[in-house]
């Protein structure tokens, strides 16, 4: 990394965390920190550091999911699909809507237990432990963000997740402002085996899509944006933001057309 965007790292750090020196420490030294202490009184408690680090910058310092979004209802509602140890579901309860509300749905048991405790503070947060899309299994990878209902080349072992479907998951408030989804494979089946309906109540869209990948299930990320068009929303963003061996990730977000 170069000194320029590592100074920004821990400038970021200081901002955001009581306990920015361990955790730029942790990057030299590779000794594992636990928690991230928020100024603002709140600790996300991690499963997996090394990885979920990288979460926290793209979710708080970039704000990947909701920068396309402005004029967010405060005592508007959130869904979080694959909210892993609770980061975004977190940002989303106490700076997108701290007077709404906020589903946060995780399927890896380990990771929701700890989302449960990373907004135990946060009275307008629920959270559910469960797999959309899935049919009652989920495979484990070395690191908790690449649990997936697809065995790929990643997995590790199986455990069981309750099923959750996209009705349950809508029907959560009558109006969904914003729905994230980074859910490793399961954004295909959760657009496109859908009926239409279910999502005329949701207005903003940020969903993080595979492409190449076994769990794509030989779909292309393309398929998505032309479904959310059918759908009614205006495309805001439709892009490659990673690639790695046997991987692309890219994101996509829209906004109910006028």
């Amino acid at each position: 990394m170069k000194v320029g965007a590592r100074l920004q790292r821990i400038a970021f750090y200081r901002r955001e965390l009581l306990n920015w020196p361990a955790v730029t420490a942790m990057h030299a030294t590779g000794k594992t920190v636990r928690e991230l202490r928020l100024r603002d009184g709140h600790t996300i408690h991690l499963l997996d550091p090394g990885h979920e680090i990288w979460a926290f910058d793209s979710i708080y310092r970039k704000r990947c999911y909701d920068t396309d979004f402005r004029g967010l209802p405060t005592d508007g509602t959130v869904i979080d699909l694959g909210a892993n140890v609770g980061i975004f579901a977190l940002l989303a309860a106490t700076r997108l809507v701290p007077d709404g509300r906020v589903l946060a749905v995780e399927p890896n048991p380990e990771c929701a237990r700890l989302l449960e405790a990373t907004t135990r503070h946060c009275p307008n947060v629920t959270a559910w432990c469960g797999a959309v899309a899935g049919q009652g299994v989920l495979w484990l990878a070395h690191d908790s963000l690449s649990a997936s209902i697809y065995q790929s080349h990643e997995a590790v072992r199986a455990v069981t997740a309750a099923s959750v479907s996209i009705d349950q998951v809508l029907g959560f408030d009558r109006r969904i402002d914003l729905l994230k989804a980074n859910i490793e494979g399961a954004e295909y089946p959760m657009l496109l085996e859908s009926p239409p309906d279910a999502w005329e109540k949701v207005d903003r869209l940020a969903i993080k899509w595979h492409k190449d990948t076994e769990i794509a299930g030989g779909h292309e990320p393309d398929e998505l944006a032309r479904r959310l068009d059918t759908l009614g929303f205006t495309i805001l963003r439709h892009e490659e933001i990673w690639t790695g061996p046997g991987i692309t990730t890219g994101i996509t977000t829209a906004i109910r057309a006028d």
